[in-house]
């Protein structure tokens, strides 16, 4: 038989620990989410920036662009895209 200090101490002891796995489960809950808003801002960067490197080699090579299909229009990045 388990005296009732005995079982008020491990009592408490179990809700600390499940308290300290509760937050270290929502610690790393909350790591993701933060990686991955970064890993989505740089996938956005990196997009943006192949967009403007693309636009910028069919202006400069609109001939070849136009051998090849390309819209050659400088009218901006999205030009001459469907929607």
């Amino acid at each position: 038989m388990v005296s009732a200090q005995a079982g008020l101490i491990g009592g408490n002891y179990t809700n600390v620990t499940s308290d300290i796995a509760a937050s270290i489960a929502a610690g790393g809950a909350l790591h993701l989410v933060n990686q991955s808003r970064k890993r989505r801002k740089m996938d956005d960067q990196r997009l943006r920036l192949a967009r403007e490197t693309h636009e910028l080699l069919r202006q400069a090579h609109g001939d070849a662009a136009r051998r090849l299909g390309h819209v050659t229009d400088t009218a901006g990045p999205d030009a001459g895209r469907q929607p």
